[in-house]
């Protein structure tokens, strides 16, 4: 790998290094389509032994008489996607205390209105509401706990 930078040069992991091949094998016109897409992310590990996010662009300068290569550009963005988790998790964590407040909210005061003499609403329909009120609060609480634990993906340990 050439780099300008040796102090902190990388190596992708087997698995992004056989999708680039693959990329460019399933493409007959790669060098022609070259610059068209969108960066490929990729995951390098550091020499420090962490893994990094990269976007890989790859540019062609074979027409490029003091290049004459096929240049694959990095950028590491491996904070500015830590940072986007950050914030996701922090917007379902306020998402969830919000509707969490309100759905039992709804559900204390129905709780409540069978409790008064005579009661607002027929028993057996509010008793129902409540339940499905009830259901929809740990089906909110499960799915939170997903969203929070599901980050960008990253490489396997080791």
């Amino acid at each position: 790998m050439v780099t300008a930078d040796r102090e902190n040069s990388s190596s992708p992991t087997p698995e992004d290094g056989r999708r680039v091949l693959l990329l460019m094998d399933q493409s007959r016109d790669f060098v022609e389509v070259l610059g068209q897409s969108e960066p490929i992310p990729l995951w390098y590990r550091h020499k420090d032994g962490t893994w990094r996010t990269v976007h890989a662009s790859p540019c062609n300068d074979l027409d490029d008489p003091g290049v004459r290569a096929i240049l694959v550009r990095t950028r590491d963005v491996t904070e500015q996607i830590d940072a986007a988790d950050r914030e996701r998790r922090s917007v379902v964590g306020e998402l969830h205390e919000d509707v969490q407040q309100i759905l039992v909210g709804l559900r204390l005061n129905m709780e409540a209105s069978l409790r008064k003499v005579p009661p607002l609403v027929p028993g057996e329909s509010l008793g129902m509401w409540i339940s499905h009120v009830t259901e929809v609060i740990e089906h909110l609480h499960a799915l939170t706990q997903k969203l929070r634990a599901h980050g960008t993906p990253r490489p396997p340990a080791g």
